[in-house]
């Protein structure tokens, strides 16, 4: 449904709130993906798994922040306040929710 927002450049979102959206997409498919091809899986430290998909999605993102900026006019930091609450959103999904 958001692609349908989302303009020809994969930095240029409608809202804040669509790219927050989009964040927690992709955290959700990084940490399903870690978690499916780790050894940690099914043992006591499969949550691992879990979180270092998370942290290698955050990086990803954290790391287009700039381009995000400039393509959006949005300040950096909203853009870092929006990825780090789409985190912590998965992060008590998947890891928390027991």
């Amino acid at each position: 449904m958001f692609g349908l927002f989302k303009n020809q450049n994969l930095n240029t979102y409608i809202t804040l709130i669509e790219f927050r959206s989009y964040c927690q997409k992709e955290f959700e498919k990084h940490a399903i993906t870690f978690y499916k091809k780790s050894p940690l899986r099914g043992g006591p430290l499969e949550r691992t798994a879990i979180l270092q998909g998370l942290n290698h999605c955050f990086e990803k993102l954290k790391n287009r922040i700039p381009q995000i900026s400039s393509a959006n006019n949005w300040d950096e930091q909203r853009i870092e306040d929006e990825i780090r609450n789409a985190f912590r959103q998965i992060h008590d999904t998947l890891i928390e929710r027991e």
